[in-house]
């Protein structure tokens, strides 16, 4: 069921509600009103792990195969 985020026309009270089927009503929960506008929800992005993390030049760190085999090497990706 998707998360979709509303506003009250009535009272202005910002809410998020579960909408288990299009069509449904949906009414506020601070005044009960029912005259309530879908706002357009930002989604996440976030970076693969390998664009956020520094390259490491160590020999035998370990960590561009996977990780710092101690954890103690020193370039802070431990």
């Amino acid at each position: 069921m998707p998360v979709f985020e509303y506003v009250c026309r009535a009272c202005g009270t910002p809410f998020e509600k579960l909408v288990p089927a299009a069509g449904r009503d949906v009414s506020c929960p601070a005044c009960a009103g029912g005259d309530v506008e879908k706002k357009l929800s930002v989604f996440a992005v976030s970076k693969s792990a390998a664009a956020e993390t520094p390259a490491c030049g160590s020999t035998g760190c370990g960590f561009e195969r996977g990780g710092c085999g101690s954890g103690m090497c020193g370039h802070g990706h431990g």
